[in-house]
């Protein structure tokens, strides 16, 4: 299996393309506009076959963006996994890992699909923090 990230700033998910369109069809049906992709910053991908299949959207914002700003994309970058995972569940993929951004601090969470339930959930793995001077880079060491 080879698994390699795809990316090229801000690039879309062809997982959500497929559900926007999808949604539009069955509840918007005079709704002639194009169908566009979730915007995400990172998406990782696996390559096995002949199509690529989408694992992961990974999304960073600035720390001085507004706190709304932060709740929409984390919000958004929760839908997009969803519909990301909900694509892998025909390779019997069940949960995925997921990283969000904010600055130089973000976290990795795992979300997993709950078939008994038929809900998603998401579990907070790991704080991450890149260091941003070299006295923390000196206190690690």
């Amino acid at each position: 299996m080879l698994w390699y990230p795809f990316c090229s700033g801000e690039t879309g998910s062809p997982a959500s393309k497929r559900e926007i369109t999808t949604y539009k069809v069955l509840f918007m049906a005079n709704d002639s506009s194009p169908s566009y992709s979730r915007k995400i910053d990172l998406s990782l991908k696996c390559k096995e076959m002949k199509t690529a299949a989408e694992l992961s959207s990974n999304e960073w914002k600035r720390s001085s963006d507004s706190e709304s700003m932060k709740l929409h994309e984390q919000s958004k970058n929760f839908r997009v996994n969803s519909i990301i995972l909900n694509n892998m569940r025909k390779y019997d993929v069940q949960e995925t890992m997921v990283m969000d951004w904010i600055g130089c601090s973000g976290y990795l969470y795992s979300l997993k699909w709950v078939a008994t339930e038929e809900i998603y959930v998401a579990t907070l793995l790991t704080d991450i923090h890149v260091s941003t001077g070299l006295t923390l880079l000196y206190d690690i060491m």
